[in-house]
Formats: structure tokens, sequence, C-alpha cells
């Protein structure tokens, strides 16, 4: 009977056991935040932006008369100019990331105050301005401005975290105008858009979410402007080239696309 009794009692504890346990307070799962993936910013995707900097161009006008003997087609007159202003304007491009690689293409328009005047006496040796006066003295004034010019370049770069380094280069274009008097002639104007070519470098950093700040250099020469300005002498050939230094600082938004999807692009 003893171990009837003992056995009765041990088996209605047993099933007891998770009637009480069922009873008990259920405590909630514990929340661990997921740490944040690390790894590169990644610069695929396109951006717009503004830019402002300083430009000094170095250009210069050569005069020739090609139907005079003995001249050769040389410049009779040699005007060399230096001028500086400030540029501003817009950029737009796309950049694609592969590993440290970036590979993009950027637009430019910049509006710029640039212009110079210059005035030069020679001794027309040969006649080449007046057949009729050899070795009479002529005067050449000159006053040009660049009214805006621009660029459409590829990008080359290597990315380090949020810091990019790049080279860069393409073709350049100007538009200007130039008022020339030389005595003997008259005076005449004439305006241009003219195309050449760029190469510079730069360093873009990312700041956050979408916004990167970059500096950059650009050198950018035009290729020969040529005019016969002077309607009584369409011989007098006038030719022009424009070589430019520009130093800017500009700031873009990105719409980051990525291989990863995420934004901003730390992981």
């Amino acid at each position: 009977m003893k171990k009837l009794s003992l056995g009765g009692a041990m088996l209605a504890v047993v099933m007891a056991a998770p009637a009480v346990a069922a009873d008990l307070p259920i405590e909630a799962p514990a929340y661990v935040e997921r740490p944040p993936a690390i790894g590169l910013w990644n610069w695929t995707g396109f951006y717009i932006g503004g830019n402002a900097g300083y430009v000094r161009s170095s250009g210069s006008v050569d005069i020739s008369a090609f139907s005079v003997p003995n001249t050769g087609g040389a410049p009779l007159l040699s005007l060399s100019e230096t001028m500086g202003g400030l540029a501003g304007g817009v950029q737009a491009g796309a950049n694609w990331q592969t590993g440290n690689a970036v590979f993009g293409i950027e637009a430019d328009f910049q509006g710029t105050s640039q212009s110079v005047s210059d005035s030069m006496t020679v001794v027309d040796v040969s006649g080449a301005i007046n057949p009729n006066m050899p070795g009479a003295l002529i005067t050449a004034s000159n006053t040009d401005r660049i009214t805006s010019f621009g660029t459409v370049r590829g990008r080359l770069g290597v990315a380090s975290g949020r810091w990019l380094f790049y080279a860069t280069g393409g073709w350049a274009y100007w538009t200007w105008s130039s008022t020339l008097t030389v005595s003997g002639l008259g005076t005449a104007s004439f305006s241009n858009f003219q195309g050449g070519s760029t190469l510079g470098g730069g360093v873009e950093f990312a700041l956050a979410d979408a916004w990167t700040v970059k500096a950059e250099y650009l050198f950018l020469q035009s290729t020969t402007i040529s005019n016969t300005p002077f309607v009584a002498r369409p011989d007098v050939l006038v030719n022009t080239k424009i070589r430019e230094n520009l130093f800017r600082v500009g700031v873009n938004y990105a719409f980051f696309t990525g291989s990863v999807g995420c934004r901003p692009h730390d992981c």
C-alpha cells in the first residue's frame, strides 16, 4: 500500500507540472541590433551640381598678309594677350565603380568675365599692309572677350573610402568676340564658337547622404581660330588661339544607384 501511495503521488506531480509551467510568464526575446556593414563608399550613379573658380588665359593674335611678296606668310604683327577673371557654372555627370576603379563622364557650362585690350606698333618693312608705303609704322589694337566656355570630358579615378582621386580630359568649347583695329585697314568686329581640348585632374569627397565636394584644375586650349575680317583686304589673315588655366571648386548632389542598393553607399 505504501508503494502504491508513493507512486500515485509522483504521478500527480508529473501531470501537474505542465499546467504550472503554462501559467508562468514568457519573456520576450532580446533584440540585438545588427552592426552596420563596413565597406567601400560606392560612387556609381548620376549627379548634378555647381562650381565657381578663377580662370587665367594666355592667348595670341597673329596678323599676316599672304598676297604680299617676300613675307612668306610670316606674321606681320603678333599680339600676346593675358586675361583673367571669375568663372562659374553648372555640371552634370555619371560614375560607374568596379572595385576601386571609377569610370565617369561629365559635361559643364561656364560663364566668365574675361576680357583684355592690347596694342602694338611695328614697322611694315615689306609694305604688307600698305604696299605703296613700305617702311611705314603700323599700329594694331585689339579687344578680346570670352563670354562662356564648357567641356565634355571622361573621368578615370581611384576611390579610397569617401575620397575619389581622378584624371579627366576631353573636348572644350568657347564663345568669344573680338574687335581689331589696324591702321591702314580699319576696324573689324567678329565672333566665334570654337572647339578645342582639355586635360586636368581633381579630388572629390563624399560628405553625408548624397552630397559631395570637389576641387579641380583644367588646362584648356582651342584650335587655331582663323578669320579674314577686312573686306577690302581678304588676303589679310588673323589667327587667334586661346589657352586657359582653370582652378575651381564645386558641390554635387548625387543620385546614387550603386551595386548594393543602399543609401548612403557605405556598405
